[in-house]
């Protein structure tokens, strides 16, 4: 059984889409997981240290990121040479401010 800090089972487990309810970082996905147990997001970590919560390796699939920057860069991933625009490459704020995302949000997190 998992429990929560406070010994209580939690409300939800879910990851980014709320149990498949909705799509993963929409506006109601979040909207509806704050305030419950558990929270998970894949992590990325931008270049001025902020960080937020976005899928995949890369922000092609989930971002707009080609829009604002055309070149991509290719970083050795797990042994593999992997082609994109990775978030350590731009400021936290960027990302945040002038790149939307395919729901239209981020959750930013300022170091």
């Amino acid at each position: 059984m998992i429990l929560n800090l406070a010994g209580n089972e939690p409300l939800v487990i879910a990851r980014g889409g709320f149990s498949g309810l909705f799509p993963e970082g929409s506006p109601d996905a979040i909207g509806l997981s704050q305030g419950i147990s558990v929270f998970l997001c894949n992590l990325q970590v931008a270049k001025d240290g902020g960080a937020f919560c976005v899928t995949g390796t890369t922000l092609d699939n989930t971002t707009t990121i080609s829009l604002v920057d055309p070149k991509e860069k290719t970083y050795n991933v797990d042994g593999k040479d992997v082609r994109g625009h990775f978030s350590l490459d731009y400021p936290g704020l960027l990302i945040d401010q002038n790149v939307s995302s395919e729901y239209q949000s981020t959750f930013f997190f300022n170091a």
